[in-house]
Formats: C-alpha cells, sequence, structure tokens
C-alpha cells in the first residue's frame, strides 16, 4: 500500500497577501516558465498565458490561456 502524505491547512495569505498583485502574477509566471508547472501538470494541460487580468464585460478573468496542443481557450479563475 502506498504512504499518502496528509495535507495541512495553510494560510495562504502569509505567501501571497493580494490575489490579484501577488497570487495571479505568482501562478501565471509558473505556467510560463520553461517545462510544465505542477499546475499544469495537475490539469493535463500545456497552456500558454495569453493576459492576465483580462477583461470581459464588466469582469475579467485572472488569467485567459490557450492550450498548446489544440488552441482551445481556457480560463484561470483564483
Amino acid at each position: 500500500m502506498p504512504d499518502f502524505a496528509s495535507l495541512e491547512p495553510q494560510d495562504v495569505r502569509q505567501y501571497w497577501e493580494h490575489e490579484e498583485h501577488d497570487f495571479t502574477p505568482w501562478l501565471a509566471t509558473e505556467i510560463e516558465a520553461d517545462g510544465a508547472s505542477d499546475f499544469e501538470n495537475v490539469l493535463g494541460l500545456d497552456l500558454e498565458v495569453i493576459e492576465r487580468e483580462k477583461r470581459v464585460g464588466k469582469y475579467s478573468v485572472d488569467i485567459f490561456a490557450e492550450v498548446v496542443d489544440d488552441g482551445r481557450t481556457s480560463v484561470v479563475e483564483n
């Protein structure tokens, strides 16, 4: 039987104080880095960031991306 570690609750504000100014840029940078990010591996997608904080009507999405393999668009909303 595999030995699984348990997850521990974390205060994410300890690492990223502000979602738009801290977390979104960090996540987008992880996606843009060479090689697949952990985020992309979990999703099973190779993403290319098109735009951060893209306006969609009166709202904005955190990360607007494209799936490299087939050109589908993807939205990441934190």
